[in-house]
């Protein structure tokens, strides 16, 4: 399409495609826990395995693109479009028969209460409304996504301006997929041990914890490189809130089924995938003003002043 408004127009259109197309798979996809048991100790085990499976597919496409966009251009040096075209295309492949293996494997034993009466958007919306604890659920992931998209606005700049080595962004990077892999294995046996509201209680716990290493990080001296590590290993292995969180939305839907007969997991999980993308496009933007207004400027010299703020944005407040 070129490199002309031809060439931008083609890259926005496609771009809106292909999240309108992921948006259209992944409500169902996500819902999918929430309908397959009732038991909340089987939809524990089953979003931990999504979560593991999500933070192992993330390590494999974060080693395996640099690799083969390397192999397709002929070098590292300069990457064409040709190849990001063609790395796409393989992952595209790939994850056909992965979705049909899911398809054919996954059997729902939870069905909506069969009426006469069709059951309108209006009616669902008015469902969604009126459920206090869905409402509690997607607050929190709202929430934690402005904490983290703000964090993640703000990383490159602390590594490079606070801790002054920016090749620790690939370590610093990685260790999320990692500590996360490892918090969602042992997320079933915490939920577990943590009684009757296990997840509710592990939910919080993760959340606590994760504010307490934050805090830490903000204290650790910027020359401690070891000990900063060792916290970012510590704070990635206790979020293990992601499948709690799940196991709640799948429950928040369940009691106001029980109440009204209306089921409505589509709509529900619509609005908790609405919330992350909110929290997506205002974390980002929220990080950057606010590391401005501590008094960064870019292409100038970082003061301590600046300095100081970089690292209470990037750490500091996603701890508070």
């Amino acid at each position: 399409m070129g490199n002309g408004n031809a060439g931008v127009a083609w890259a926005a259109i496609t771009y809106i495609g292909a999240s309108m197309l992921y948006t259209v798979v992944n409500i169902p996809y996500g819902a999918l826990a929430g309908v397959m048991t009732t038991h909340t100790d089987d939809r524990t085990k089953l979003n931990s395995a999504r979560g593991i499976g999500m933070q192992i597919g993330i390590m494999i496409v974060s080693f395996a693109s640099p690799l083969l966009l390397s192999a397709f251009s002929g070098n590292s040096e300069q990457l064409t479009g040709n190849s990001y075209t063609l790395v796409t295309l393989i992952y595209a492949v790939v994850s056909v028969p992965m979705f049909y293996l899911v398809y054919r494997n996954s059997k729902e034993v939870i069905t909506p209460n069969v009426s006469k009466e069709k059951v309108s958007i209006k009616d669902s919306l008015k469902v969604i409304a009126t459920n206090k604890y869905l409402a509690i659920v997607i607050a929190v992931s709202l929430i934690s996504m402005v904490a983290y998209m703000g964090r993640m606005a703000t990383m490159a700049f602390y590594v490079n301006h606070c801790l002054g080595d920016f090749r620790l962004m690939s370590i610093l990077t990685t260790i999320p997929a990692i500590g996360a892999l490892i918090g969602n294995v042992i997320t079933p046996s915490i939920v577990k041990r943590l009684g009757k509201f296990g997840n509710r209680n592990a939910l919080a716990l993760s959340m606590g914890l994760k504010g307490i290493t934050f805090v830490w990080i903000f204290l650790i001296p910027f020359d401690n490189i070891p000990m900063i590590i060792i916290a970012h290993i510590v704070n990635s292995i206790v979020g293990f809130g992601f499948a709690p969180t799940l196991c709640l939305l799948a429950d928040s839907i369940d009691y106001k089924d029980a109440q009204t007969g209306v089921r409505s997991d589509g709509v529900a999980y619509a609005f908790y995938g609405l919330s992350s993308k909110l929290g997506n496009a205002v974390g980002g933007s929220l990080g950057i003003m606010l590391m401005t207004f501590f008094g960064y400027v870019a292409g100038e010299v970082v003061t301590p002043a600046a300095q100081n703020g970089i690292n209470i944005t990037t750490n500091l407040v996603c701890g508070v």
